[in-house]
Parts: structure tokens; sequence; C-alpha cells
């Protein structure tokens, strides 16, 4: 996939199938429920992990906390 097609699909502008025997990608535009299903999913998983860290104990928010920026290094390689 494309960085323009992965852009496309993190703004919810199009849904993305890929073509297993042709190895290709289509876009398609989503309509307008659609999107409101595909963030009203994204947002009952930001709830429920949000919930899961309140129930954490301190340090091991602390160490959720100092682990964070490892992913975000791992991308800029």
């Amino acid at each position: 996939m494309s960085a323009t097609c992965w852009c496309r699909r993190r703004q919810q502008q199009t849904e993305v199938r890929a073509g297993h025997a042709l190895q290709e990608v289509q876009s398609r535009p989503l309509a307008a429920a659609g999107a409101s299903y595909v963030q009203t999913r994204r947002q009952a998983g930001v709830d429920a992990f949000a919930r899961l860290i309140d129930e954490l104990a301190d340090d091991e928010v602390g160490a959720l906390v100092a682990a964070l920026p490892a992913p975000a290094h791992l991308a800029e390689l």
C-alpha cells in the first residue's frame, strides 16, 4: 500500500481493499455512514484502552509513559 493510500485511509476518506491474487490496492470513497461507523468503532477502542490504563497502578503507568518514545523512535528509523 502506498503512503498516499495509507494517509487517505487514516483520514477516513477511503476504504482500501487489497486484491490478494494480483497484489493490488483499490481505493474507494466511503459513504458518510461508513465514515461515521469507522469513527465510532475507533472511538470505542480508544475509550476501552483509556479504561484499561485507568486501572493500572501508578508505577505501571510510569513504566508505560517511559516506554512511549520507543515506538516513535523505531518509526523514525
